[in-house]
């Protein structure tokens, strides 16, 4: 028998002959380097810090009799207030200041300095003041006032250039909203009689103070579209409203007043506040 030798055998497996190349395409080559990673964008700029000013819903002034019980502490707040005689403090300190006593031709006012612009855009400013008035003849207004150069202004339906300026007069049985010196008349309204705004009086015959006896006037001044206005209430009602647009405010005078003319009585305030939203 023959058997082939080592030698003999020339047809041998070669595994690199049979390498994918010829058959499958091109060998995969390794990964390649990951490209480099971009730039960092720059970064944006810091916004302007806006302006200091009154938190929203804050009281920007008050004044209390209750917590400024007297003359000294009066003159000690910031900025210090002032009374106008007659202008003086009751005794009785649920009756806060006598603005006027019951007698003709009489006017006495409490009166701050402090710039408080009130026709800032977009800002709703509210004014209240708490007054009452009793006895006499009767006669005649209280008001407040805001923006005046001057510092004793006088509450009615005068044109003197003072600011804005909001009266009650239970004399003329009507309300007033005074632009510089422009004022504009809203008569009371009520069926309960002459001296009534709706259910609540604005001037009592009955002698002494009871606490019922006083009554809020409040001015809101807000911004509407392009225009600045000035709402008012007493008690809680709205009784006038005006576009004060035009208003300049050509002083820094706040205040409350009151008035007597031939007619009289005894005029209260107890507070005022000038509060920022």
């Amino acid at each position: 028998m023959f058997f082939p030798q080592p030698s003999d055998i020339t047809n041998v497996f070669n595994p690199s002959e049979f390498a994918c190349n010829d058959c499958c395409g091109s060998v995969i080559g390794p990964a390649g380097t990951p490209g480099a990673t971009g730039p960092t964008g720059a970064t944006g700029p810091t916004g302007a810090t806006g302006p200091t000013g009154l938190s929203a819903n804050s009281v920007a002034f008050l004044w209390d009799s209750w917590i400024i019980p007297n003359s000294t502490a009066l003159s000690a707040m910031s900025p210090p207030g002032t009374l106008n005689a007659p202008a003086a403090y009751s005794s009785s300190s649920s009756e806060g200041v006598i603005l006027v006593p019951n007698t003709i031709s009489s006017q006495g006012q409490i009166y701050w300095n402090q710039n408080i612009n009130i026709m800032t855009p977009n800002t709703t400013y509210t004014i209240t003041a708490n007054f009452a008035a009793n006895q006499g003849s009767p006669g005649d207004s209280y008001g407040m006032f805001i923006g005046s150069p001057v510092a004793v202004v006088t509450a009615g339906n005068n044109n003197d250039n003072n600011g804005l300026k909001i009266t009650i007069d239970y004399f003329l049985n009507s309300s007033f909203i005074n632009v510089n010196t422009s004022p504009a008349n809203y008569p009371f309204v009520s069926t309960y009689g002459s001296k009534f705004i709706g259910p609540f009086p604005t001037w009592t015959s009955a002698g002494g103070t009871n606490i019922e006896n006083f009554f809020d006037l409040t001015a809101v001044i807000s911004t509407v579209g392009a225009l600045r206005v000035c709402e008012v209430f007493f008690a809680g009602n709205k009784i006038a409203s005006r576009n004060i647009t035009g208003l300049v405010l050509t002083g820094n005078y706040f205040g409350v007043s009151g008035v007597t003319g031939a007619a009289t009585s005894y005029i209260y305030c107890r507070s005022f506040k000038i509060s920022v939203s």
